[in-house]
């Protein structure tokens, strides 16, 4: 039987052992692949499961995904990360909405507040644990996230969503989809939501927030052309707790001031027949990001092309292989406490790679791939990846894998400075018995960026089990040595 997609309208748990065998997933392969055949561990968050989750943001979705760690610092600040290293800034877990990385190049990491989609246009949301840079390039190091949005054909009519409680004090989302012509469909997407604070110390922390997006996707299914086309605009305030370091009490001056942040983003992508059996796909996307806090003024353009060919030889082989071009443009104003020198920068990053999955017998497949990238911070990076599976039973996988993944410099990492902390005079950063001179003044601890950063390198041994038990339950096992 064909291959289906959680796009479908059914109810997860109402599918059959067979049909559970057969769901797509896209992002190991940048291509679709059965969940059971694919030789990485994967976890989906279906539509269904967004429904009955009772979750109004993302992050609150990914709560749910074995193996990520999920934290709420505040009301409106995430951390989300892969095998451990988390903080607001999780530097190696890179995060996509329809293939568009949403990865920050000052800070390394993702802004999740700004992520605030419209849940019921989301189709699914596929979560790797492990390296995946040999197809996505620099950052994948120790997971990837991809958020996929639901063709308009699967969100015709109107939905409205409203919500409300104490902490998340009012909510309102709202889609609108729509056939125009036999071959073009738009949809129109809005939400808006507001946040109480958190409590601290029994009081009110001054965190509270509001948010705006506004969104369409427009969709063209012709007979050998296919086409999309999503935009965004995000405007959302913040109360943001701050603690800066200073000569005067303690040495520490708590104070709360608002963070602004708008974002505006177009995409397109396009695919047809390459002769006679390949598939070609162009994407281009455009995004402009402005957050202003107190530290700082950050604007950050993207400008991202790229493109792929999915090639079958004979029986055995799909070849797929692609490019991509990426340039930046970025402007960071310091207030107090951080530095950056330049303050406007631009610098691109380019890359190509291949990969072959070849049918060693009906049962077994071997898959080679890497990517060849360079950045203008630490110049050319190969990221090679190699993995096997193996179809042991018709609800059995077995797979292994060896990878390598870096974690390239962000804009802070080479041409950045922050001070971190300040020390009063007799204060010793190692107070024992052995301790004779105190700091005889104030000293400050600064971390400091430096333009021969090196790469954070990655070598991943994985291998793992997927089985499906019966229709309704599924069991998968993920050990790990790096």
């Amino acid at each position: 039987m064909p291959a289906i997609s959680y796009a479908q309208d059914k109810d997860i748990l109402e599918l059959t052992l067979e049909e559970l065998m057969d769901i797509e997933v896209t992002s190991v392969a940048k291509a679709p692949t059965r969940l059971l055949d694919t030789p990485a561990a994967v976890f989906v968050i279906t539509q269904e499961d967004i429904r009955h989750s009772g979750a109004n943001s993302i992050p609150g979705l990914l709560k749910m995904v074995p193996g990520l760690d999920v934290v709420q610092l505040d009301t409106n600040r995430w951390a989300v990360s892969a095998r451990g290293f988390n903080g607001q800034f999780a530097n190696k877990l890179l995060v996509m909405i329809d293939g568009r990385s949403i990865y920050t190049p000052i800070f390394s990491g993702t802004f999740w507040d700004m992520q605030d989609l419209v849940l019921a246009e989301i189709d699914r949301i596929e979560v790797i644990l492990g390296p995946g840079a040999a197809l996505w390039g620099a950052n994948a190091v120790n997971g990837i996230i991809n958020i996929i949005t639901m063709p308009v054909e699967k969100t015709l009519g109107s939905k409205l969503t409203a919500w409300g409680g104490t902490e998340q004090r009012a909510g309102v989302s709202a889609m609108f989809g729509r056939e125009i012509s036999d071959y073009n469909s738009l949809r129109i997407t809005a939400k808006a939501s507001s946040r109480d604070d958190s409590q601290l110390n029994g009081s009110g922390a001054d965190d509270d927030s509001s948010m705006g997006r506004l969104g369409f996707r427009w969709d063209f299914n012709g007979d050998r052309i296919t086409g999309r086309t999503t935009g965004s605009f995000y405007h959302g305030r913040e109360g943001t707790n701050f603690d800066r370091v200073g000569i005067e009490d303690d040495y520490h001056e708590f104070f709360n001031d608002d963070t602004d942040s708008t974002e505006g983003s177009l995409m397109t992508r396009w695919s047809g027949p390459l002769g006679s059996d390949a598939t070609l796909s162009f994407q281009m996307n455009y995004s402009q990001t402005v957050r202003k806090e107190a530290f700082y003024d950050a604007s950050v353009q993207v400008l991202d092309n790229e493109f792929q060919v999915i090639q079958p030889i004979g029986q055995d082989h799909t070849l797929t292989l692609g490019g991509n071009m990426r340039f930046y443009w970025d402007d960071m104003t310091a207030h107090s406490h951080t530095n950056m020198d330049p303050i406007k920068d631009q610098y691109n990053l380019y890359s190509l790679f291949i990969q072959d999955e070849y049918y060693l017998r009906p049962d077994l497949s071997l898959t080679l791939g890497g990517k060849f990238e360079h950045n203008d911070f630490t110049g050319w990076e190969f990221q090679p990846s190699t993995r096997l599976l193996w179809k042991a039973s018709p609800s059995l996988s077995l797979w292994g894998a060896v990878s390598r993944a870096v974690r390239t410099p962000c804009r802070m990492d080479a041409n950045g400075e922050i001070v971190l902390a300040l020390y009063p005079p007799g204060h010793s950063l190692n107070p024992t018995p052995n301790d004779i001179i105190p700091f005889p003044i104030p000293v400050m601890v600064t971390f400091r960026g430096d333009e021969n950063f090196e790469s954070e390198e990655l070598t991943a041994i994985e291998w793992g089990a997927k089985t499906l038990i019966s229709d309704r339950a599924n069991l998968g096992a993920h050990p790990l040595l790096l």
